[in-house]
């Protein structure tokens, strides 16, 4: 298991880095120091400019409740009724790669960790490669979701035996597998029951 100390060398090989600046001068500027150390820089002059090079996302779920607030918010949204976590794998991975065929990495992300910062989700993403599978942690190294997987475990998450989630794919690859700390353990408590909802509320005082 590969840890978030892992060389500079191998985390910038594989990153891709989106500059959105509106001075041209500083935005050349960044994204030449990137590419001088090996990243991939992709320029934006505005947010707006920006989108179109972000990549796909889709929200995959049997609740007619979420594709409602999905449709709701303008978030694509594929609801189904097939029954095991690897159907819903399969389905949501096949959908982006349909959009988005050089899709370099796929992050996996459950709809019930509260908690989650922005700042874990992009660490997570300076680590990727398509040769890695990464993972958050708690701070004494226990792995938890969301986990990213680079493109060269794809075909094994759209071939994963009935009732089975990517999880399996990282067992059969512990030597891939990057951990990256998330800033705070809470950030891996997900809510499942509504006593986890009380306990979550007590945690954060709210």
């Amino acid at each position: 298991i590969k840890s978030s100390a892992a060389s500079d060398v191998y985390k910038r090989q594989m990153v891709r880095v989106l500059v959105v600046e509106d001075e041209a001068n500083i935005r050349e500027m960044i994204a030449l120091n990137l590419r001088l150390t090996g990243m991939e820089a992709v320029e934006a002059e505005s947010a707006e400019a920006a989108l179109p090079l972000l990549a796909c996302r889709i929200v995959v779920t049997r609740s007619e409740e979420v594709e409602a607030l999905c449709n709701a918010q303008g978030v694509p949204v594929l609801r189904h009724a097939q029954p095991y976590r690897s159907d819903t794998v399969r389905l949501g991975l096949a959908a982006l790669l349909g959009k988005e065929p050089a899709l370099r990495g796929c992050l996996f992300l459950p709809g019930d960790q509260p908690l989650l910062t922005q700042q874990s989700v992009e660490a997570l993403a300076l680590a990727a490669a398509p040769d890695a599978i990464v993972r958050l942690c708690a701070a004494d190294g226990t792995p938890g979701s969301p986990v990213l997987f680079g493109a060269d475990y794809f075909s094994e998450l759209l071939h994963l035996p009935d009732g089975c989630g990517g999880n399996a794919v990282a067992r059969a690859h512990p030597g891939s597998v990057c951990l990256v700390s998330a800033r705070n353990d809470a950030e891996l408590r997900d809510v499942d029951t509504r006593e986890d909802l009380n306990q979550l509320r007590q945690l954060t005082n709210r």
